[in-house]
Formats: structure tokens, C-alpha cells, sequence
């Protein structure tokens, strides 16, 4: 495939963006009719998507999906204490809502992936209008929930059982709402921050990301009822959220859906994984083979600190954890996710046809990660706004948890709509230059003109 294919197939990409960019904002009906019709193109892209690749449910996924529907027959979540959901307590609350899908369509595959694709809808409109509250401007907004529509990367799970988008919706409203700026608000964030930690458990990256920005930029320390500031908007949504989990990990534990209730009984391993230079912290299939034949968890957290140490010794001695760290960062924000490959599209479509899908994949996801560079700079030369860093600190947060414990490039989807926010405003910032250099131009050519007019030669040989 040639540059000149590969830039026909993506024009209309390019010129849609410029199209939302020119298109005029200062009307309401305008400015939602416009959403809408993104949306509902959305919505039809993402079906068909579906019906494109096999139901197969892989990975993790089909773990999810698998268990879920023989939980929901009558049998076990685990069956033995180094199964999946014995060692990963903590993923059991996205088989509740899994559980709740299939109460209500039964085992039906298609429901629970349509189900993905409003929850994607949801996940742009709440992009749309948290970037709309944060920067004032219908453009940005706009530029921010395409950058992330037509990212194919971010799409193209929905076919699967992912905890990844229903997660990133949860968190996405708890910042709407501490954004709001009222105190009910805050509150209530407290729960929908709990509901995302249940279905996607980088729960505490956004926690302690959210606390550290209410207690700098939300309470005003020189008002007199600060004290009470501090309890309503930190202490009162943080032991919510607390709460919402602990008590939801006694309600799984004591139904027997899992005696583990939501803990973490095998925390080493994340790190086995994720300090593995030889990987370069990926998931290993070997490295998992090798601890697989234990008989109780014990033996198996035994066997991993053993690992751990080795690994931590190895990237000591060989001064590698820089390196480590240089390669997993690239792979989490800018490595391909191969999502398309995940779900199986070339294994129904052909090898251009893949080979396409791969290219806008990898464009969309690329598009973000460089328009978010010229967002941060817009950041720091435009007035501050503190507000961003709502969305900021977690993403920050989170990527530094992700240099010692297993990463993959689809790891970052969840946390996509944070960086297209930014990215909107980066986009924003290029096509405004763009049109002020054409404006000076265009006023230079009319000075030359005048100029022009005022020759006495020149003016007679035009009359």
C-alpha cells in the first residue's frame, strides 16, 4: 500500500475535522444537530463493526462472558483456589453487570455488545461536554469527541466483553460531576467513582488523582468554614466511595458468588509481570506456564516473590530499569493495541482489507497522542485552568503505575477520552493558526493590491 492510497482513505477523515472546525457555533440547534449526526454515524459504524468480526469472545473477555454464563446456569465463578476469579477477586464486579445483562437477554452475545456501543455513545457525549466545561468552546469540544470517534484503536473492542469502556463512562461522569462545582455533586461522585473501581479496577490511580485535586483546588482554605469545605467536598465522597466497595465486597462474599469478595489474592504477580525486562513487561504465556502447576495460592505467592526479587536484582545489576521503563511507557501511548487482530478481523476479511483497518487504527490512536502534545503546550501558554488537572492527575497517576506492573497498548483505552480532551484543544490551536496565517496573507494581498492601485502606470493599463 502506497502513501498516495493511504492518504486517499484517510482524507475523509481530514476534511470531516476541518468541516466541524468551519462550521459555525454560535447557534444551539446548530451546535447539537451537528452532535447528534456524529453520534448517530457513530453508533452506525460501531454495529456494523460488530457484525464484521466473530462473536468469539478471547482473552480475558471470554473469561468474563464464559463465567458469567455459567454463574448465571447455577455453576461456580472459580474452581479451584489458583483459578482466575480466586486469584483476581477484584475483576468479580464487572460479572455483576455481566450477570445483569443476561437476566435481562438472556445469553445473548449481540445485547451485551450493542450494550458496549451506547456506552461508547455515552462516552463521547460525556467527552463532548466535559471539554465543553473545562475550555468554553463548542470547536474544541467538538474536535475532541471525533479525534475519539475515528479512533479505530478505541473502538474496536466492543465485540468483546470489556470492563475497559463501562469503567472509563463511570469515571468520566464522577469528573463531570465534582466538576459542576456544587457540593451535591461532589457528593454523589463519590458513588459513581465507586461503580468505576468495581467494573474497572485502576480504581485507585483516579481516587488518589481526584483527592489530590480537591483538596488543592477545590476547598478555599481562607474562608472560615474550610474544615467543613474539606468534609463535605473530600472526606464525605472518598468514604462514600470507600463504602459503596467495601460494602459491595460483603455482599458478593456473603451470596457466595465469590468467598474472596472483591480482594486482591495474587497482587505479586502484576508485578512478576510487569518488572520483566526480558518481556519488557507484557504478559508472558512462559512466564505464566511456570507458576500455573501450583496447587494452592500460596505456593503460587511463594514461587512469585521469589520471581520478583530475581528480576528486581537482574534490572539492578544491569542498570536496565531506565531502559524498562522507556519501553513500556512507548508501548502503553504509543504502540499499537491490536485490537483489530484481537477480535479477529483478518480472520473474516482479507489481507488489504486488514491491512486498511490496521492503518487507520494505528493513525486515529497516533492522531490523538500528537494533537495531545500541542494541547499540553496551549495548556501551558494560555491562561491556567486548574480544571484540567481533574482530568490530568489520574492520567498522570495511572501512568506512572503502569511503569511496574503489566502493561499492554489496549491498557490505555479507558483513559483515551482524557487525552482526547487535551487533544481537541491541540487540533483547535493548529487549525486556528492555519486560519490566521491564511487571513494575513489574505490581508497582505490586499495591501499589495491597493499598492498596486496607487501606480499611476499600473492604474492606466487596467483602465
Amino acid at each position: 500500500m502506497n502513501w498516495l492510497t493511504s492518504f486517499i482513505e484517510i482524507s475523509p477523515i481530514i476534511l470531516s475535522s476541518i468541516v466541524l472546525f468551519v462550521v459555525r457555533d454560535d447557534k444551539n440547534w446548530i451546535n447539537w444537530s451537528v452532535i447528534l449526526i456524529m453520534l448517530g454515524l457513530f453508533a452506525a459504524v460501531a454495529t456494523v463493526w460488530i457484525k464484521s468480526v466473530p462473536s468469539t469472545q478471547v482473552s480475558d473477555f471470554g473469561i468474563f462472558w464464559n463465567k458469567a454464563n455459567i454463574v448465571a446456569e447455577g455453576g461456580h465463578l472459580y474452581d479451584s483456589e489458583i483459578d482466575y476469579f480466586a486469584t483476581n477477586a477484584y475483576q468479580t464486579g464487572f460479572v455483576l453487570y455481566l450477570l445483569l445483562l443476561i437476566k435481562m437477554f438472556s445469553a445473548n452475545t449481540f445485547a451485551m455488545q450493542f450494550m458496549n456501543v451506547l456506552i461508547q455513545v455515552s462516552i463521547l457525549l460525556m467527552t463532548y461536554v466535559i471539554s465543553l466545561k473545562i475550555f468554553k468552546k463548542v470547536k474544541i469540544a467538538r474536535l475532541a469527541m471525533f479525534l475519539l470517534m475515528v479512533d479505530l484503536d478505541w473502538l474496536a473492542l466492543n465485540s468483546q466483553a470489556d470492563n475497559q469502556y463501562l469503567g472509563s463512562l463511570m469515571y468520566l461522569i464522577t469528573m463531570y460531576l465534582i466538576l459542576q462545582g456544587r457540593t451535591w455533586t461532589t457528593i454523589a461522585s463519590g458513588f459513581t467513582l465507586a461503580m468505576g473501581w468495581l467494573i474497572r479496577p485502576i480504581g485507585p490511580a483516579v481516587f488518589l488523582g481526584i483527592i489530590v485535586y480537591l483538596v488543592i483546588f477545590e476547598i478555599n482554605y481562607s474562608q472560615k468554614n474550610f474544615f467543613q469545605e474539606l468534609l463535605l467536598k473530600v472526606a464525605v465522597p472518598a468514604g462514600l466511595c470507600l463504602l459503596t466497595l467495601f460494602g459491595t465486597g460483603l455482599m458478593i462474599q456473603n451470596s457466595g458468588l465469590n468467598p474472596h469478595g472483591l480482594r486482591s489474592e495474587n497482587t505479586e504477580w502484576k508485578f512478576v509481570v510487569g518488572l520483566n525486562y526480558r518481556t519488557l513487561g507484557t504478559y508472558s504465556t512462559e512466564l505464566n506456564d511456570r507458576f500455573k502447576f501450583a496447587s494452592t495460592q500460596t505456593n503460587v505467592k511463594h514461587e512469585e516473590r521469589q520471581e520478583l526479587q530475581q528480576e528486581i536484582s537482574y534490572l539492578s545489576q544491569n542498570n536496565n530499569w531506565l531502559k524498562l521503563f522507556l519501553s513500556k511507557f512507548s508501548l502503553l501511548w504509543s504502540g499499537s493495541t491490536n485490537a483489530s487482530d484481537l477480535v479477529g478481523f483478518d480472520k473474516t476479511h482479507s489481507p488489504d482489507s486488514n491491512q486498511v483497518v490496521e492503518l487507520i487504527g494505528y493513525l486515529g490512536s497516533m492522531s490523538l497522542i500528537v494533537f495531545s502534545w500541542f494541547g499540553a503546550l496551549q495548556l501551558f501558554r494560555r491562561e491556567y485552568n486548574s480544571k484540567i488537572l481533574l482530568l490530568l492527575l489520574p492520567l498522570l497517576i495511572f501512568a506512572a503505575i503502569e511503569l511496574i506492573i503489566e502493561v499492554q497498548g489496549r491498557y490505555r483505552i479507558e483513559l483515551l477520552p482524557v487525552i482526547s480532551v487535551v487533544s481537541g484543544l491541540g487540533l483547535f490551536s493548529v487549525y486556528s493558526f492555519m486560519e490566521t496565517m491564511n487571513r494575513v496573507k489574505f490581508s497582505n494581498y490586499l495591501a499589495k493590491m491597493d499598492l498596486l492601485q496607487r501606480i499611476p502606470l499600473i492604474r492606466s493599463i487596467r483602465k
